[in-house]
């Protein structure tokens, strides 16, 4: 069995793993904004916001895919299929880039915060290839 059968068979477990665990690491990274990271951000502002939007991120994410874990159907063509299937690798790298961001880009003061651009870009992008696969499934069906 190779990886790509498994990552097909194994799409909506995947998902659901993802996001659960993407949701621990959004309390674990509340906790390190509580205890370890508080005193930098009381003073400025900047470094504040940077690291909360980063940190809600993290979160939205982590819900996105758990929600397209319930949703995913098999695909009657081929073209819709390989669709789902790109737009849930960009899903499920997603939160790794932004989780990268949570950590390394506040510090580096920055005004392009390049990894989180990357991965929010991955989450819509993702999003809409799911969108667009459903509805192409949908219209073969319907024929």
């Amino acid at each position: 069995m190779n990886v790509f059968n498994f990552y097909l068979r194994h799409l909506k477990r995947l998902h659901l793993i993802t996001g659960v665990i993407f949701v621990v690491v959004f309390w674990f990274s509340g906790a390190y904004l509580k205890f370890v990271v508080w005193d930098t951000m009381a003073d400025d502002d900047l470094v504040r916001v940077a690291y909360r939007t980063s940190h809600v991120y993290i979160l939205m994410a982590a819900l996105i895919n758990i929600a397209v874990s319930t949703n995913l159907l098999a695909h009657s063509s081929k073209q819709s299929h390989v669709l789902q299937c790109l737009g849930s690798l960009l899903l499920i790298v997603a939160p790794l880039l932004l989780t990268y961001a949570f950590f390394v880009e506040p510090k580096l003061e920055v005004e392009v915060s390049g990894f989180t651009f990357i991965g929010i870009v991955g989450l819509a992008v993702g999003v809409i290839l799911h969108a667009v696969s459903a509805y192409m499934n949908k219209a073969n069906t319907d024929k």
